[in-house]
């Protein structure tokens, strides 16, 4: 069996570094492949810390690996050696870290279809052409994992080393509702995983990985976290800022002002790749995020502003980016991607189909939930009241349902009474392509009355306020 040693060196750093005593020079690079007349690009190259990171405490529950292989490819899912025989109540679990490389692979070794490989790869937002830039040979790009109920306690067990067998590794004890840093920390274990490196070579890795049961509810389903992430401080045009990778995702940045400590940062901060980063007035294309989330890629057309430095590239150009108004982006700020579909709530009669654009002069709020969230299900009676508070004529709501058990969405929404309209996420009459890469439920958008963003993942109370600020009542 093994123990925690393989991470000892790992958390005597987490304790060093989680001070905030970060390196404040910038180390970047230009880029190696030769750029247009109308961009340039600077390389962000950060440090890995250990402890909460930027998101505070964040963690996801994750559909069983018997639920994944239901409405997926099952020959795409590793099928594990030496399954523990002992435990009551047992659940698979397939966790996937880097899902464009792990669809691209499954294509490569025949499980998916180009088809379908596109499908997942376009519904999360990640450009065809950027194949080339993943691993055709197959990667540990995911976690696997059991828990279940051992001498009438809930345990858990990760494959540490990735190697698809359970025999070498331990039960450990799951907490339930853990924030505290020192306990993540010092439970997580070091899972071994590798990627395509900025060299195109095959590189080994660890991932802190911590398990805990959810504060809510019974049973064995356990929720991940990733109590890590990359980090640096920079200047830009004179005035300091940070940037660090998001917990959860090493394909997400967070950049915002410095400031002398760390403090949760709003997950409407997060940018993903394609996405749009604001520092200061100015605004650049999140290129690429690579080497495990070590290096930034960041694309504009005048990155002087970061300092005249050796190796760095600027060439004029117009912005590819088209400043404007109009720019499409699940952020703060810009565009909300349309939503449309067909109502499936029997509680509202509701002809023809919901869209967001044709709810212009409204307030509205999307709401994403699945059918197998708690919290999702217990925030309904808050936006029910919500709902009721405020006319039609300022406010819409638009569910947008995550169903893995078919037949279950009807029932929850009988149930609860909803009396909003509710679309399928995956249903071919369903318009959701630019919310598809979501991964975790609830997730919501407030949009004005022009449409843009202008809050996200509001819950309860805070929902309520912002919409008397709004609309007054």
């Amino acid at each position: 069996m093994k123990t925690l040693s393989t991470i000892t060196f790992l958390l005597t750093v987490a304790v060093v570094c989680f001070g905030q005593t970060s390196k404040d020079t910038l180390r970047f690079s230009a880029p190696k492949t030769k750029l247009s007349q109308k961009t340039a690009s600077i390389t962000f190259h950060m440090e890995r810390f250990f402890g909460t990171g930027p998101e505070g405490n964040v963690s996801t529950m994750q559909g069983t690996l018997a639920q994944l292989r239901k409405y997926d490819d099952a020959k795409a899912f590793t099928v594990m050696k030496n399954v523990p025989t002992n435990l009551k109540d047992m659940q698979e679990y397939f966790h996937i870290l880097d899902l464009p490389q792990f669809v691209f692979q499954s294509y490569v070794a025949g499980f998916y279809s180009k088809e379908y490989m596109e499908k997942r790869l376009t519904g999360n937002k990640f450009e065809l052409k950027d194949t080339v830039r993943l691993s055709r040979q197959p990667l540990k790009c995911y976690v696997s994992a059991v828990s279940g109920m051992h001498d009438n306690q809930p345990v858990y067990m990760i494959d540490v080393d990735n190697d698809g067998d359970f025999a070498n590794d331990q039960l450990r004890p799951a907490l339930k509702g853990t924030t505290d840093e020192d306990l993540k920390i010092k439970g997580a274990v070091a899972v071994t995983i590798n990627y395509l490196g900025n060299d195109n070579q095959i590189k080994d890795d660890k991932r802190l990985v911590f398990m805990s049961l959810p504060s809510y509810g019974s049973g064995t389903e356990m929720s991940f976290s990733f109590p890590e992430f990359n980090y640096l401080r920079f200047i830009y045009k004179g005035k300091p800022y940070m940037v660090a990778t998001t917990n959860y995702s090493k394909s997400a940045v967070m950049i915002v002002p410095d400031r002398p400590y760390f403090d949760r940062i709003a997950k409407l901060n997060s940018v993903k790749i394609g996405q749009y980063a604001k520092i200061g007035d100015d605004e650049f294309i999140v290129s690429n995020i690579m080497n495990n989330g070590n290096d930034l890629v960041l694309t504009g057309v005048d990155i002087s502003g970061f300092g005249d430095k050796k190796g760095v590239k600027v060439l004029s150009g117009k912005d590819p980016a088209n400043k404007g108004t109009n720019k499409v982006s699940r952020q703060l700020g810009y565009k909300a991607p349309v939503v449309a579909g067909i109502n499936i709530n029997p509680n509202i009669k509701l002809q023809g189909i919901v869209n967001t654009a044709s709810l212009k002069g409204k307030y509205v709020f999307i709401d994403i939930w699945g059918t197998f969230c708690g919290p999702c299900i217990a925030e309904f009676p808050k936006i029910k009241e919500v709902y009721s508070t405020f006319s039609r004529k300022n406010l819409e709501i638009i569910g947008i349902v995550d169903d893995r058990q078919p037949g279950t969405t009807q029932q929850i929404l009988k149930q609860q009474l909803l009396p909003w309209p509710n679309i399928q996420m995956d249903a071919k009459t369903s318009q959701t392509a630019g919310y598809k890469d979501i991964n975790s439920y609830p997730t919501t958008y407030l949009l004005d009355p022009q449409g843009k963003i202008i809050d996200i993942d509001l819950r309860g109370e805070d929902l309520m306020n912002k919409l008397k600020t709004l609309i007054g009542k």
